[in-house]
């Protein structure tokens, strides 16, 4: 191996980052491309069906996530990729009706940025309890 320990530790963490980031930049170019107010903070919507492409409606999944919590996601409700469980399902059925449904994360320090992309949507579903 030619990189190890702290090295190794270092390479994949500037790794993994460069690969969230580029994840989420997709992701809001194909937000954008139908119409939703972009950038927010979402991150990997495994398992979400694909948006039509010209929904009749366009819904938030509304999340929070409870900071450095002992789960490593967010709260002892959320899945690996720090959404709750229940969220993609719920957006995918949104998704089936001919509509579109993303998961935006609620983050207390960025409520403005939140509020304008909520008035900007036709519904919200808030699964934060």
């Amino acid at each position: 191996e030619d990189v190890t320990g702290d090295d190794l530790a270092e390479a994949t963490m500037v790794a993994d980052t460069a690969g969230a980031a580029a994840l989420d930049a997709l992701t809001m170019k194909q937000l954008t491309s139908i119409g939703y107010l972009t950038p927010f903070k979402t991150g990997p919507m495994v398992g979400l069906l694909p948006f039509p492409k010209s929904p009749k409606y366009k819904l938030i999944l509304a999340e929070y996530n409870i900071p450095n919590h002992s789960s490593g996601v967010g709260g002892a409700d959320k899945g690996m990729h720090g959404h709750r469980v229940d969220s993609v399902p719920i957006a995918n059925g949104v998704i089936k009706t001919g509509n579109a449904c993303t998961i935006v994360k609620y983050i207390p320090a960025e409520h403005a940025t939140f509020a304008k992309v909520a008035k900007a949507v036709d519904g919200i579903i808030v699964r934060i309890n």
